[in-house]
This record gives C-alpha cells, sequence and structure tokens, in this order.
C-alpha cells in the first residue's frame, strides 16, 4: 500500500502532525508513507522517521488552485498512491490530493472540500490540534489512536 500525507503549512502544526504519521505508521506496517510539506519548513521532515519519499511544495512555484493541482498531477506521474490524508483545512490541499488520483482521499469537511474527498469527516470542536489529526484517523480507521499524555 502506498500512503501519501499532506502535512500542515505551519512548523508548529507540523510538528504537532509527528504523532499522526507515527500513528499511520503503526496502523498500516508495510505501507509506503510519503510525505508532503511547504518549502521552508521541509528541514522538519529529518525528524518524521516514518517516510519514504519526500515532496516539497512551494507556492511560488505552484500558485492558487491550479498550482495545487499541477503539483498533484506532477506527484501522480511519478507514483500512485492508494491512500491520501489531508491534513490542513484548506480547499487547495483538496485539490491537491485529487490532482494526485488516490483512491481514498481521507480530510475534514471544509469549504466544499468533501466532493473532492472520497472520505470527509467533522472536526469535533475543542480538540487540540494533535487530537485533531488522531481524530482523523480515528474517524476513518474506526480504531482508537493513542491520546497523547
Amino acid at each position: 500500500m502506498n500512503i501519501l500525507i499532506r502535512l500542515p503549512n505551519w512548523m508548529g502544526d507540523m510538528v504537532m502532525s509527528s504523532a499522526f504519521v507515527k500513528a499511520v505508521r503503526d496502523l498500516y506496517p508495510d505501507a509506503a508513507i510519503d510525505l508532503i510539506a511547504k518549502k521552508g519548513i521541509d528541514v522538519l521532515l529529518d525528524f518524521f522517521p516514518e517516510h519514504g519519499q519526500r515532496f516539497v511544495f512551494s507556492k511560488d512555484e505552484f500558485p492558487g488552485l491550479s498550482g495545487a493541482w499541477k503539483f498533484g498531477k506532477r506527484i501522480r506521474q511519478q507514483k500512485k498512491y492508494d491512500l491520501f490524508f489531508c491534513l490542513p483545512d484548506s480547499l487547495s490541499s483538496a485539490v491537491m490530493a485529487y490532482a494526485t488520483g488516490a483512491a481514498k482521499r481521507v480530510g475534514y469537511r471544509k469549504e466544499g472540500r468533501g466532493l473532492l474527498l472520497t472520505a470527509s469527516f467533522n472536526k469535533k470542536a475543542g480538540l487540540h490540534r494533535v487530537e485533531e489529526y488522531q481524530d482523523l484517523l480515528q474517524q476513518f480507521t474506526g480504531k482508537l489512536c493513542q491520546k497523547r499524555k
């Protein structure tokens, strides 16, 4: 199984997404897990040992929704993905997910993204960002993820 995860755009959120990436590794131990990170914070990928290939997304090089589409299509030409987790809530990240051609595209319902995702969920109010990411995985898989301590 090939899994692609679109990481958050902000440094702090990206750091908090590391528990999500580890949980995905725990649930799919034999999967190839690749990551998409925003240019400028992609250096943090060194702290994500559970991944294979890295894709660095630059909004300067790929501006707007059409840029997200082109970036996703570029990824699609390199590798076929079975599963795409979309952690940012933006419409552009869902467009990118759709353009990759991943068979399953998972994320939160927001900004009309439900049409682009094959599995979209409502975000629960009052969750810490780490718990928000874990909850997305739990809603998709039906399996409990480890709570933060």
